[in-house]
C-alpha cells in the first residue's frame, strides 16, 4: 500500500504548475510594465522635441519683452504631446542667444509590483531637447 502511494503521480502536475505560475506571472508583469515605461519615455522625448522645434520655428517672432509668451506657448505645445495634457509634468524652457533647451520630467505611474520594486510607485521619464537658433 505504501509503495503504491509513493509511486502515485496524480498531484505532480499541480505542484509543477504551482511552482511555475509565479515565475511566469512575474515575467508577464515585467514585460507589461517595461513596455508601458518605454512607451511613456518615447512620448516624453517626442514632447520635448515638439517644444524645441516649435521654439526654433517661432523664436524670431518674439523679442526679449514678450519672451514669456513664447515660453507659455512652448509649455502648451509640450503638454499637448503628453498624456492628460501633461498633468504633473515639470517643463523647463531655457532660451539663450544661441540655443533653446526644453527639458521635460513626467511622472509615470507603474502598473504592477514588478516595476514598483525597481522604481517605486512612479517612474520619472526625463528628456531634454536642445536646438540652436
Amino acid at each position: 500500500m505504501l509503495r503504491r502511494i509513493l509511486k502515485n503521480e496524480k498531484g505532480q502536475s499541480i505542484v509543477e504548475f504551482a511552482l511555475v505560475v509565479p515565475i511566469l506571472l512575474t515575467l508577464l508583469c515585467g514585460i507589461i510594465d517595461f513596455g508601458w515605461i518605454y512607451s511613456n519615455q518615447y512620448k516624453v522625448e517626442n514632447a520635448a522635441y515638439a517644444g524645441a522645434r516649435y521654439a526654433s520655428l517661432y523664436v524670431s517672432d518674439y523679442n526679449s519683452s514678450n519672451m514669456n509668451e513664447l515660453i507659455d506657448k512652448i509649455d502648451n505645445r509640450v503638454k499637448e504631446n503628453l498624456w492628460n495634457n501633461g498633468e504633473g509634468a515639470n517643463i523647463t524652457v531655457n532660451i539663450t542667444s544661441d540655443k533653446i533647451d526644453v527639458t521635460v520630467v513626467y511622472p509615470v505611474k507603474n502598473l504592477t509590483y514588478v516595476a514598483q520594486t525597481f522604481f517605486g510607485k512612479y517612474y520619472k521619464a526625463k528628456s531634454a531637447s536642445v536646438t540652436s537658433i
